[in-house]
């Protein structure tokens, strides 16, 4: 997690329609919270505390995953995480040299009794509890139990190269060993293709959260799809 200055770890971050509190690790967007992955987490903050200036990819790397080697994709799927979230045009790329927070921030404000006040005014009444509830998702397609063999596959897949990974390869012990993932496209017919390009996306998603590894994009994958290859040729 990114080291705040001591005077900004117990302020809070107003921007557009976003709160940000660093302490409490949390996201609200009208006041409502909003799911954000860790690693992603830690980006926002250090884009909220150098809102306007360049940040180069090595400064983020160094904020973000310090003492640790990532590869470049692994920044760019963290970036389009938070765009989904503020919008493409909240972070800019600066082609060739980093990215740039753009969402002008408010003046930073210290939590106090208010907030919880603010919280307890906002918090809906017994009788339109059931209205402000969210509608709950729609049911999973059946198609999901074809995709639970391989999906396990991968999995055990992973374990066995992270643990059975030679000796000879082993980075110094200060560092955590290095892994490098990708999620090939699951062979489908015509019928499930949009299906198996929706697991494999949201696979390579949930797997580029992690610390402990890095993910190869979906569009570098997704070039050995329908394609015979050695798995030992393609891990190389």
């Amino acid at each position: 997690m990114p080291q705040m200055p001591s005077d900004a770890a117990s302020a809070e971050y107003r921007f557009s329609r976003f709160l940000l509190n660093p302490t409490e690790r949390l996201l609200l967007v009208d006041g409502r919270s909003v799911p954000v992955g860790a690693r992603a987490f830690d980006l926002l903050v250090v884009f909220v505390e150098s809102a306007g200036r360049l940040l180069t990819k090595e400064q983020l790397f160094e904020r973000v995953w310090p003492n640790l080697v990532v590869e470049e994709n692994n920044l760019q799927v963290q970036v389009s995480n938070l765009r989904k979230i503020l919008g493409n045009d909240a972070i800019v790329t600066i082609p060739g040299r980093g990215y740039r927070f753009m969402v002008p921030l408010e003046p930073a404000i210290a939590p106090s009794a208010d907030r919880t006040l603010e919280n307890a005014t906002n918090t809906p009444s017994p009788d339109v509890v059931t209205e402000a509830l969210p509608q709950p998702a729609p049911p999973m397609p059946r198609t999901w139990k074809r995709w639970a063999v391989p999906l396990l596959a991968l999995v055990l897949v992973a374990v066995a190269i992270r643990w059975l990974w030679p000796s000879s390869i082993k980075e110094a012990p200060t560092t955590p060993p290095a892994l490098s993932l990708a999620v090939i496209p699951f062979k489908a017919d015509a019928a499930d293709a949009a299906t198996a390009n929706a697991l494999s996306r949201e696979l390579t998603t949930a797997l580029g959260r992690s610390r402990w590894h890095t993910i190869a994009s979906q569009a570098n994958a997704s070039t050995y799809a329908g394609r015979m290859v050695d798995h030992k040729s393609l891990g190389r």
